[in-house]
């Protein structure tokens, strides 16, 4: 077995960044559930009151028929970087991926990918030097 050394990159979420996305999912869940409050117009009144006195609902206050969609996106700020010393059994592997940013993807036979410091580069010139 030949082993290189690596340095792996891993990208964990920043503590604000999982509090945003904590809210956007009970927000999602709390307007599934119907337990979202509901819009009031600028006297308080809700489109039930509307309804109970079986007069016209504001379109303010009307729900839309068609499902929501709903997005969250995480941006790179949102992450800390993080970085490891990993060896790398070269018999496992099945194959390198050069990626944009000039780092380089460590691709496992069971679709397990890793990503590291180092380029296509100057991984052949570990390998080469074994």
């Amino acid at each position: 077995m030949k082993f290189i050394k690596l340095t792996r990159i891993l990208d964990t979420p920043t503590e604000e960044a999982e509090n945003r996305y904590i809210e956007f999912q009970k927000k999602i869940y709390l307007d599934s559930e119907g337990l979202m409050e509901e819009p009031t117009d600028e006297d308080g009144r809700t489109a039930k009151w509307y309804k109970n006195l079986n007069i016209p609902v504001p379109k303010e206050l009307q729900k839309p028929n068609e499902s929501k969609e709903y997005t969250f996106e995480f941006k790179r700020e949102d992450y800390d970087r993080n970085y490891s010393e990993f060896l790398c059994n070269l018999s496992r592997i099945e194959g390198f991926d050069a990626l944009e940013d000039g780092t380089t993807l460590v691709c496992y036979p069971n679709d397990f990918e890793i990503i590291v410091k180092e380029n296509i580069e100057e991984i052949e010139k570990l390998i080469n030097k074994l």
